[in-house]
Protein backbone atom coordinates (compact mmCIF):
# COMPACT_ATOMS: atom_id res chain seq x y z
CA UNK A 1 0.00 0.00 0.00
CA UNK A 2 1.57 3.25 -1.14
CA UNK A 3 0.22 5.56 1.57
CA UNK A 4 1.76 7.65 4.33
CA UNK A 5 1.02 6.22 7.77
CA UNK A 6 2.02 7.96 10.99
CA UNK A 7 2.29 6.48 14.47
CA UNK A 8 1.09 8.26 17.62
CA UNK A 9 1.96 7.58 21.26
CA UNK A 10 0.72 9.34 24.39
CA UNK A 11 3.31 9.42 27.17
CA UNK A 12 3.89 10.78 30.65
CA UNK A 13 6.58 10.41 33.29
CA UNK A 14 5.37 10.36 36.88
CA UNK A 15 9.00 9.92 37.96
CA UNK A 16 9.43 13.60 37.07
CA UNK A 17 9.16 15.31 40.46
CA UNK A 18 7.60 18.52 39.13
CA UNK A 19 4.98 16.67 37.09
CA UNK A 20 4.26 14.32 40.00
CA UNK A 21 3.63 17.25 42.35
CA UNK A 22 1.32 18.81 39.78
CA UNK A 23 -0.68 15.59 39.51
CA UNK A 24 -0.90 15.27 43.28
CA UNK A 25 -2.08 18.88 43.53
CA UNK A 26 -4.94 18.41 41.08
CA UNK A 27 -5.83 14.99 42.46
CA UNK A 28 -6.62 16.38 45.91
CA UNK A 29 -10.32 16.08 46.63
CA UNK A 30 -11.02 14.15 43.42
CA UNK A 31 -13.30 11.15 43.86
CA UNK A 32 -12.17 8.72 41.17
CA UNK A 33 -12.05 5.04 40.34
CA UNK A 34 -8.85 3.33 41.50
CA UNK A 35 -8.00 2.51 37.89
CA UNK A 36 -8.03 6.22 37.07
CA UNK A 37 -5.56 7.38 39.72
CA UNK A 38 -3.35 4.38 40.51
CA UNK A 39 0.43 4.67 40.17
CA UNK A 40 0.41 2.31 37.19
CA UNK A 41 -1.70 4.82 35.25
CA UNK A 42 1.17 7.33 35.19
CA UNK A 43 4.48 5.71 36.10
CA UNK A 44 6.89 4.99 33.25
CA UNK A 45 9.23 2.02 33.18
CA UNK A 46 11.06 2.97 29.96
CA UNK A 47 8.48 0.96 28.01
CA UNK A 48 8.51 3.60 25.26
CA UNK A 49 12.21 3.01 24.60
CA UNK A 50 11.65 -0.69 23.95
CA UNK A 51 8.40 -0.16 22.09
CA UNK A 52 10.27 2.14 19.70
CA UNK A 53 12.97 -0.48 19.31
CA UNK A 54 10.27 -2.92 18.20
CA UNK A 55 8.83 -0.33 15.80
CA UNK A 56 12.19 0.31 14.15
CA UNK A 57 12.80 -3.44 13.80
CA UNK A 58 9.39 -4.57 12.60
CA UNK A 59 7.55 -1.49 11.27
CA UNK A 60 10.21 0.69 9.58
CA UNK A 61 7.76 1.98 6.96
CA UNK A 62 6.08 4.37 9.42
CA UNK A 63 6.47 7.94 8.17
CA UNK A 64 6.55 9.92 11.42
CA UNK A 65 6.24 9.08 15.11
CA UNK A 66 4.36 11.63 17.20
CA UNK A 67 4.78 11.49 20.97
CA UNK A 68 2.10 13.47 22.83
CA UNK A 69 2.99 14.62 26.34
CA UNK A 70 2.50 17.36 28.92
CA UNK A 71 5.70 19.19 27.94
CA UNK A 72 7.79 16.18 28.92
CA UNK A 73 10.49 14.49 26.87
CA UNK A 74 12.23 11.17 27.62
CA UNK A 75 15.81 11.93 28.54
CA UNK A 76 17.10 9.15 26.30
CA UNK A 77 15.09 10.20 23.21
CA UNK A 78 16.87 11.52 20.11
CA UNK A 79 14.56 14.43 19.33
CA UNK A 80 16.70 15.31 16.30
CA UNK A 81 15.65 12.12 14.57
CA UNK A 82 13.71 13.06 11.40
CA UNK A 83 10.84 10.71 12.28
CA UNK A 84 10.36 11.87 15.88
CA UNK A 85 7.97 14.77 16.62
CA UNK A 86 7.11 15.83 20.17
CA UNK A 87 3.58 17.23 20.62
CA UNK A 88 2.31 19.07 23.69
CA UNK A 89 -1.22 18.93 25.06
CA UNK A 90 -1.56 22.66 24.33
CA UNK A 91 -1.29 21.91 20.62
CA UNK A 92 -4.32 19.63 20.54
CA UNK A 93 -6.53 20.53 23.55
CA UNK A 94 -8.06 23.88 24.54
CA UNK A 95 -5.88 25.37 27.30
CA UNK A 96 -8.88 25.97 29.55
CA UNK A 97 -9.05 22.20 30.19
CA UNK A 98 -5.36 21.77 31.04
CA UNK A 99 -3.58 20.20 32.76
CA UNK A 100 -5.09 16.80 32.00
CA UNK A 101 -4.28 13.43 33.55
CA UNK A 102 -7.14 11.72 31.72
CA UNK A 103 -6.03 9.59 28.76
CA UNK A 104 -9.54 9.59 27.28
CA UNK A 105 -9.64 13.39 27.30
CA UNK A 106 -6.17 13.65 25.75
CA UNK A 107 -7.10 11.15 23.03
CA UNK A 108 -9.98 13.37 21.87
CA UNK A 109 -7.31 15.69 20.46
CA UNK A 110 -5.26 13.16 18.52
CA UNK A 111 -6.59 14.01 15.02
CA UNK A 112 -5.61 17.65 15.54
CA UNK A 113 -1.89 16.91 15.78
CA UNK A 114 -0.24 19.32 13.31
CA UNK A 115 0.69 17.68 9.99
CA UNK A 116 -0.65 14.26 11.05
CA UNK A 117 -1.27 12.01 8.04
CA UNK A 118 -4.77 10.95 7.01
CA UNK A 119 -3.88 7.35 7.92
CA UNK A 120 -2.46 6.96 11.39
CA UNK A 121 -1.95 4.38 14.11
CA UNK A 122 -2.32 4.85 17.84
CA UNK A 123 -0.16 2.71 20.10
CA UNK A 124 0.29 2.64 23.86
CA UNK A 125 3.88 2.57 25.04
CA UNK A 126 3.27 -0.75 26.84
CA UNK A 127 2.62 -2.46 23.50
CA UNK A 128 5.38 -4.11 21.47
CA UNK A 129 5.64 -5.51 17.97
CA UNK A 130 6.84 -9.09 17.86
CA UNK A 131 7.12 -9.79 14.11
CA UNK A 132 7.20 -7.93 10.83
CA UNK A 133 3.93 -6.11 10.13
CA UNK A 134 2.76 -4.26 7.04
CA UNK A 135 0.22 -1.51 6.31
CA UNK A 136 -2.20 -4.25 5.21
CA UNK A 137 -2.34 -5.42 8.83
CA UNK A 138 -4.13 -2.15 9.66
CA UNK A 139 -5.80 -0.98 6.43
CA UNK A 140 -7.45 -3.10 3.74
CA UNK A 141 -6.37 -2.76 0.07
CA UNK A 142 -9.56 -0.76 -0.57
CA UNK A 143 -8.56 1.65 2.25
CA UNK A 144 -10.78 0.54 5.12
CA UNK A 145 -9.53 0.49 8.68
CA UNK A 146 -9.33 -2.89 10.40
CA UNK A 147 -10.88 -2.98 13.86
CA UNK A 148 -9.85 -6.01 15.88
CA UNK A 149 -12.40 -6.63 18.59
CA UNK A 150 -13.23 -9.04 21.37
CA UNK A 151 -16.68 -10.54 21.55
CA UNK A 152 -18.28 -10.54 25.00
CA UNK A 153 -19.65 -14.06 25.33
CA UNK A 154 -21.04 -13.28 28.76
CA UNK A 155 -21.57 -10.15 30.81
CA UNK A 156 -18.11 -8.67 31.31
CA UNK A 157 -16.93 -7.36 34.65
CA UNK A 158 -18.11 -3.76 34.82
CA UNK A 159 -14.82 -1.99 35.30
CA UNK A 160 -14.69 1.70 34.49
CA UNK A 161 -13.20 0.84 31.10
CA UNK A 162 -15.94 -1.66 30.25
CA UNK A 163 -18.66 0.78 31.34
CA UNK A 164 -17.24 3.36 28.96
CA UNK A 165 -17.12 0.87 26.10
CA UNK A 166 -20.73 -0.13 26.67
CA UNK A 167 -21.82 3.51 26.83
CA UNK A 168 -20.09 4.19 23.49
CA UNK A 169 -21.88 1.25 21.93
CA UNK A 170 -25.22 2.53 23.24
CA UNK A 171 -24.42 5.99 21.88
CA UNK A 172 -23.42 4.61 18.47
CA UNK A 173 -26.64 2.59 18.27
CA UNK A 174 -28.64 5.75 18.95
CA UNK A 175 -26.70 7.88 16.47
CA UNK A 176 -26.63 5.36 13.63
CA UNK A 177 -29.89 3.51 14.41
CA UNK A 178 -27.99 0.24 14.14
CA UNK A 179 -27.87 -2.69 16.56
CA UNK A 180 -24.36 -3.98 17.29
CA UNK A 181 -23.26 -7.19 19.03
CA UNK A 182 -21.53 -6.60 22.35
CA UNK A 183 -17.88 -6.35 21.41
CA UNK A 184 -15.09 -4.09 22.48
CA UNK A 185 -11.66 -3.14 21.13
CA UNK A 186 -8.81 -5.53 21.71
CA UNK A 187 -5.80 -3.90 23.34
CA UNK A 188 -3.30 -3.61 20.51
CA UNK A 189 -2.57 -0.98 17.84
CA UNK A 190 -5.50 1.12 16.60
CA UNK A 191 -5.84 2.31 13.00
CA UNK A 192 -7.72 5.49 12.03
CA UNK A 193 -8.64 7.79 9.21
CA UNK A 194 -8.04 11.27 10.55
CA UNK A 195 -11.03 12.63 8.62
CA UNK A 196 -13.37 10.06 10.22
CA UNK A 197 -12.02 10.84 13.68
CA UNK A 198 -12.70 14.56 13.20
CA UNK A 199 -16.13 14.01 11.63
CA UNK A 200 -17.19 11.74 14.49
CA UNK A 201 -15.94 14.27 17.06
CA UNK A 202 -18.22 16.87 15.50
CA UNK A 203 -21.24 14.65 16.19
CA UNK A 204 -20.70 14.69 19.97
CA UNK A 205 -19.29 18.12 20.96
CA UNK A 206 -20.99 18.14 24.37
CA UNK A 207 -19.57 14.73 25.26
CA UNK A 208 -16.08 15.81 24.22
CA UNK A 209 -16.28 18.96 26.33
CA UNK A 210 -17.57 16.98 29.30
CA UNK A 211 -14.71 14.49 28.92
CA UNK A 212 -12.09 17.22 28.62
CA UNK A 213 -13.44 18.82 31.79
CA UNK A 214 -12.54 15.64 33.71
CA UNK A 215 -8.89 15.94 34.68
CA UNK A 216 -8.90 12.25 35.65
CA UNK A 217 -10.67 9.40 33.88
CA UNK A 218 -14.38 9.02 34.54
CA UNK A 219 -16.83 6.26 33.59
CA UNK A 220 -18.96 8.80 31.72
CA UNK A 221 -16.10 9.86 29.42
CA UNK A 222 -15.97 9.59 25.65
CA UNK A 223 -14.00 6.58 24.48
CA UNK A 224 -12.25 6.23 21.13
CA UNK A 225 -14.17 3.07 20.18
CA UNK A 226 -16.90 5.46 19.02
CA UNK A 227 -14.68 6.32 16.02
CA UNK A 228 -14.76 2.69 14.92
CA UNK A 229 -18.53 2.57 14.97
CA UNK A 230 -18.53 5.73 12.85
CA UNK A 231 -16.07 4.30 10.30
CA UNK A 232 -17.93 1.00 10.07
CA UNK A 233 -21.25 2.82 9.63
CA UNK A 234 -19.74 4.86 6.78
CA UNK A 235 -18.32 1.68 5.22
CA UNK A 236 -14.82 2.98 5.91
CA UNK A 237 -13.89 0.10 8.20
CA UNK A 238 -14.30 -3.61 8.88
CA UNK A 239 -14.33 -5.67 12.08
CA UNK A 240 -12.15 -8.72 12.55
CA UNK A 241 -12.74 -10.59 15.75
CA UNK A 242 -9.72 -11.60 17.78
CA UNK A 243 -11.20 -15.05 18.43
CA UNK A 244 -11.20 -15.71 14.69
CA UNK A 245 -7.53 -14.82 14.47
CA UNK A 246 -6.66 -16.94 17.47
CA UNK A 247 -8.33 -19.84 15.69
CA UNK A 248 -6.38 -19.25 12.50
CA UNK A 249 -3.11 -18.04 13.92
CA UNK A 250 -3.21 -19.70 17.35
CA UNK A 251 -2.35 -16.71 19.54
CA UNK A 252 -2.73 -13.68 17.31
CA UNK A 253 -2.47 -10.55 19.45
CA UNK A 254 -1.84 -12.54 22.61
CA UNK A 255 -2.07 -10.19 25.57
CA UNK A 256 0.44 -10.54 28.41
CA UNK A 257 0.09 -8.81 31.77
CA UNK A 258 2.48 -7.97 34.59
CA UNK A 259 -0.54 -7.32 36.80
CA UNK A 260 -0.48 -10.00 39.49
CA UNK A 261 -4.12 -9.46 40.37
CA UNK A 262 -5.62 -10.17 36.95
CA UNK A 263 -7.26 -13.51 36.35
CA UNK A 264 -5.41 -13.82 33.02
CA UNK A 265 -2.06 -12.95 34.56
CA UNK A 266 0.77 -15.17 33.35
CA UNK A 267 3.94 -13.09 33.38
CA UNK A 268 4.47 -12.27 37.07
CA UNK A 269 5.47 -15.78 38.08
CA UNK A 270 7.62 -16.36 35.00
CA UNK A 271 11.23 -15.49 34.37
CA UNK A 272 12.51 -13.98 31.13
CA UNK A 273 13.19 -17.36 29.54
CA UNK A 274 9.62 -18.48 30.23
CA UNK A 275 8.16 -15.36 28.65
CA UNK A 276 10.38 -15.68 25.60
CA UNK A 277 9.38 -19.33 25.28
CA UNK A 278 5.70 -18.37 25.26
CA UNK A 279 6.25 -15.68 22.64
CA UNK A 280 8.25 -18.08 20.47
CA UNK A 281 5.59 -20.79 20.71
CA UNK A 282 2.51 -18.57 20.25
CA UNK A 283 4.05 -16.15 17.74
CA UNK A 284 1.81 -13.10 18.33
CA UNK A 285 2.32 -10.06 16.13
CA UNK A 286 1.91 -7.81 19.17
CA UNK A 287 2.08 -8.23 22.91
CA UNK A 288 1.47 -5.99 25.87
CA UNK A 289 3.06 -5.58 29.31
CA UNK A 290 0.25 -3.77 31.05
CA UNK A 291 0.75 -1.92 34.31
CA UNK A 292 -2.14 -1.53 36.75
CA UNK A 293 -3.39 -0.91 40.24
CA UNK A 294 -1.99 -4.17 41.62
CA UNK A 295 1.47 -3.95 40.05
CA UNK A 296 4.42 -3.30 42.35
CA UNK A 297 8.00 -2.15 41.75
CA UNK A 298 9.29 -5.73 41.76
CA UNK A 299 6.93 -6.52 38.87
CA UNK A 300 8.18 -3.45 37.01
CA UNK A 301 11.80 -4.44 37.52
CA UNK A 302 11.03 -7.93 36.20
CA UNK A 303 9.38 -6.35 33.19
CA UNK A 304 12.36 -4.08 32.59
CA UNK A 305 14.76 -7.03 32.66
CA UNK A 306 12.62 -8.82 30.11
CA UNK A 307 12.34 -5.80 27.78
CA UNK A 308 16.09 -5.22 27.78
CA UNK A 309 16.78 -8.88 27.05
CA UNK A 310 14.10 -9.14 24.34
CA UNK A 311 14.93 -5.87 22.57
CA UNK A 312 18.64 -5.42 23.37
CA UNK A 313 19.65 -3.42 20.30
CA UNK A 314 19.62 0.34 20.67
CA UNK A 315 17.44 2.09 18.10
CA UNK A 316 18.25 5.20 16.10
CA UNK A 317 15.52 6.93 18.16
CA UNK A 318 17.86 6.94 21.16
CA UNK A 319 20.71 9.33 21.91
Amino acid sequence: MDIDIDLVYTWCDDNDALWHRKRQQYQKGVVADEQAICTGRFVQNNELKYSLRSVEKYMPWVRRIYIVSDNQTPEWLNTDHPKIVMVTHEQIIDKKYLPLFNSSAIETGLPYIPDLSEHFLYMNDDTFINASVQPEDFFTPDDKIIWRANVAKESPKLTQYVRKIISMQDLAQNIFATKYPLYYPHHNIDAYHKSDFIACNKLVPDLLQKTQSHRFRDASDWQRSLIYYYSINKNHGITKYVDEYRYSFKAWLKHYFIDGGRRDSTVVSLNCKDIKRKLKRQKPLFFCLEDGEKVNDADRQRSKVFMESYFPDKSSFEK
